[in-house]
């Protein structure tokens, strides 16, 4: 796959707050990939370690919607 491809099917696959990276992004440069990644890296942080899949379970079953917080966040 190339990276144009790649760049369209991230691109597409993004939603709400991760979809806002996208407006500083030139999405027929040649690096928009990895613009992409880079944008949602200064947005959301880097996960320095995988969470493994009980403990994130685990924190998806305690978590609870706060009054102020849309579906989405």
């Amino acid at each position: 796959m190339s990276a144009e491809d790649k760049a369209q099917n991230l691109t597409l696959a993004l939603e709400g707050p991760a979809a806002d990276v996208l407006k500083d992004i030139n999405e027929s440069a040649s690096t928009a990939y990895e613009d992409i990644w880079k944008q949602l890296r200064r947005r959301f942080g880097y996960m320095d370690a995988p969470v493994a899949p009980r403990d994130a379970m685990r924190r998806f079953d305690n978590r609870t919607q706060q009054d102020n917080e849309s579906l989405q966040e």
